[in-house]
């Protein structure tokens, strides 16, 4: 992916109609594939809040005060599914009081292609992936700080040629968020649905061009992490 050859993506998406969301819910989602080759910003200072990562992924264990707040907000058997996973790496804003204050996860197969939410991840990229700061803690640079973090570990700790983030069309924060640190739009994932159900995962990438589907409905490749 070369800048100059990247096509922008739009900051502001018209809202649906009544009709559009219906269709977008049972049949056809669009989704933005961003990606990031290399860092381009620093991480803001967080005068409050420390950031760390955990999990198999990182080889650090969470303390247990950042757990508890952790499994109220994601579901304990979720949690630790996921922390117990060497492909998954959970970066988080501890409080001062030791709470969560927001989070990011990140997937990182060593090898072999891993699958979430209906994209594949393959071996020596990154995938960023359920982002989110509690509304009390908004407006303090969190979830900028939680991104760099993360594809900071991935890109120059881990040495990944690529990091990507797969944004809802809608998601407007996300996407100026994601292209003020220099993502750029890669692609565009549409989910192919019967009645709400996901079939078929279609990626239709713009440099270089070219198209994947995958059937997604009773398979693997449908579940996510």
């Amino acid at each position: 992916m070369t800048p100059h050859r990247a096509l922008p993506y739009p900051t502001a998406v018209p809202e649906r109609s009544l009709l559009g969301a219906w269709c977008e819910r049972n049949f056809l989602k669009r989704r933005l594939v961003l990606a990031l080759d290399a860092p381009t910003r620093s991480a803001p200072s967080l005068d409050l809040y420390e950031l760390s990562g955990y999990g198999a992924g990182s080889g650090r264990e969470m303390p247990a005060t950042l757990r508890r707040s952790l499994a109220q907000a994601i579901g304990e058997e979720r949690l630790a599914r996921r922390l117990a996973d060497p492909d998954l790496t959970l970066f988080v804003a501890a409080a001062p009081d030791g709470a969560a204050a927001g989070f990011v996860w990140g997937l990182a197969p060593e090898r072999g292609t891993a699958w979430h939410d209906n994209v594949p991840v393959r071996a020596g990229t990154a995938l960023l992936f359920h982002g989110y700061v509690l509304p009390e803690h908004r407006r303090h640079g969190l979830f900028t700080a939680l991104i760099v973090a993360v594809q900071d570990y991935f890109v120059v700790g881990l040495g990944r040629a690529r990091v990507f983030g797969v944004v809802e069309s809608g998601n407007i924060p996300s996407l100026r968020t994601l292209r003020s640190l220099g993502y750029q739009h890669l692609g565009d994932n549409f989910l192919l649905k019967v009645l709400g159900v996901n079939v078929v995962s279609v990626l239709r990438w713009r440099d270089p061009p070219g198209t994947e589907a995958h059937l997604v409905f009773m398979s693997p490749r449908g579940h996510s992490c």
